[in-house]
């Protein structure tokens, strides 16, 4: 990648691969979610803005990224983000009893069945989009830690690093608290 300034948006990094780009909308299986094709390119806009944030990568970099995605994974974010029910349904037929697993594994016997339970429940929570503040007028605003969702890696393998992540900053936050205490 060239050290040049930064190409700007997703857009800009996109609009030379509308092709590629239909060819994986054809593969992705978002027709299965009744995804629009907008929706999906917007997808890869943020992931390939993240990923080529301050950069100005060559055209066939850009293709080899978007080409590596894990677009079906990204799609079924995408429409879970979107609050599509049916994805919702496949997202937890699939993912469910591996992320309480995933969790178990993650807090350890000494954590206790207790600990990953809510581990895991909290993670789903914010996956569907709860606690998220509300909008203006009061009214509540959804919005989903699927947001952060790039596609860059397995999505089984992004849930489990984001539990790990929350068991390691909820420790962190009960040794603060305990600390704090000693002190009194």
């Amino acid at each position: 990648m060239s050290r040049q300034p930064a190409a700007g948006t997703g857009k800009e990094l996109l609009g030379p691969h509308a092709r590629l780009i239909e060819r994986l909308y054809a593969t992705s299986g978002s027709a299965r979610w009744g995804l629009a094709p907008e929706r999906f390119a917007e997808a890869l806009c943020r992931s390939a803005a993240r990923r080529f944030a301050g950069v100005t990568p060559v055209a066939a970099q850009v293709a080899g990224y978007l080409e590596s995605l894990r677009v079906e994974d990204l799609v079924l974010a995408c429409a879970c983000s979107d609050g599509i029910e049916p994805a919702w349904e496949e997202f937890v037929a699939c993912y469910r009893a591996e992320l309480y697993r995933a969790a178990r594994a993650i807090t350890g016997a000494a954590g206790g069945e207790a600990r990953a339970e809510e581990l895991a429940d909290s993670l789903l929570a914010d996956l569907y989009g709860i606690g998220s503040g509300c909008a203006e007028g009061g009214a509540s605003e959804r919005k989903s830690l699927f947001d952060y969702f790039h596609g860059r890696s397995k999505l089984s393998t992004w849930l489990r690093t984001v539990l790990a992540q929350r068991n390691v900053d909820a420790i962190r936050a009960a040794g603060g608290r305990a600390l704090a205490h000693v002190a009194d």
